[in-house]
């Protein structure tokens, strides 16, 4: 069963990089050059939504504000302004209303922020269901917004992860990956834009919800569940292995179930 289950894996990422170029859509915003990116410092913090985000005080995010830094999806919520918001579409109203607030408070004070998406997300917004996204993104973000290549792909088995791993660095240069969820995104675009230290905050996976009021309290996150693929916790050991020697991955808190495989981050100074 489980060389049946590489083998589909392995035709599935196959087909899904034949896709990944024959698509040439073009979209009315600037395309993301990770070439063309230029960052701070060789230091990136990435920020999920999880609880352990309390844990960070603000003397810490201080610290964190000398570096890089990138908010992932409903991290708007939070008083810290990254360098870089990544998001997916939002098929809840409610969400996206809590979700669109949190950026609308910065548009005036932080001019640099970087605003990012993927064509993906362009693509589900152009259907009449988010309409309501696609028009306040329009009017709001504009030509603040730069959307990215997402070869996307489903992985069954961990088996297929070597042959991914190849097909990502050798053919996905100009893009970037998505497996299970929007982290293995954000990962991979720190990757790419050669950060030798990337840093994991709020990424706890457990069932603890958000530093923020939800009704995802004592549920695991979504992304972590075993189900038909593997989990994102599966996915991110193995790129942590594969690339030990040449980036410094940690967590921000002990708590987090990536814990048993990151050093916490000391070097808050």
């Amino acid at each position: 069963m489980k060389k049946y289950s590489t083998f589909r894996d392995i035709l599935d990422h196959s087909r899904r990089v034949i896709k990944y170029f024959s698509s040439l859509k073009k979209y009315p915003y600037k395309k993301l050059s990770l070439k063309n990116y230029t960052p701070k410092s060789k230091k990136i913090f990435i920020f999920g939504t999880g609880k352990s985000i309390l844990e960070i005080n603000n003397e810490k995010f201080k610290h964190v504000s000398q570096f890089d830094s990138l908010g992932l999806n409903l991290f708007t919520l939070h008083h810290f302004t990254p360098d870089i918001y990544m998001f997916e579409y939002i098929r809840d109203k409610e969400k996206f209303r809590r979700w669109a607030l949190g950026i609308e408070k910065r548009l005036e004070t932080s001019k640099n922020t970087i605003y990012v998406t993927s064509d993906l997300t362009l693509r589900y917004l152009n259907k009449k269901e988010y309409a309501f996204m696609r028009e306040w993104i329009q009017k709001k973000l504009g030509d603040r917004l730069l959307y990215h290549k997402l070869f996307y792909t489903v992985v069954r088995t961990k088996n297929s992860l070597p042959y991914l791993y190849f097909l990502n660095k050798n053919f996905i240069k100009n893009g970037l990956i998505h497996v299970k969820g929007s982290l293995s995104t954000a990962i991979d675009f720190a990757i790419k834009a050669d950060f030798k230290t990337i840093v994991l905050c709020g990424v706890d996976l457990d069932d603890r919800g958000h530093f923020f009021p939800s009704d995802e309290e004592g549920k695991i996150h979504a992304t972590n569940l075993k189900s038909r693929t593997i989990k994102i916790e599966e996915y991110l050991k193995f790129i942590f292995d594969k690339y030990s020697n040449q980036i410094n991955f940690f967590i921000s808190s002990k708590s987090s179930t990536l814990a048993k495989y990151l050093k916490v981050y000391q070097d808050w100074d």
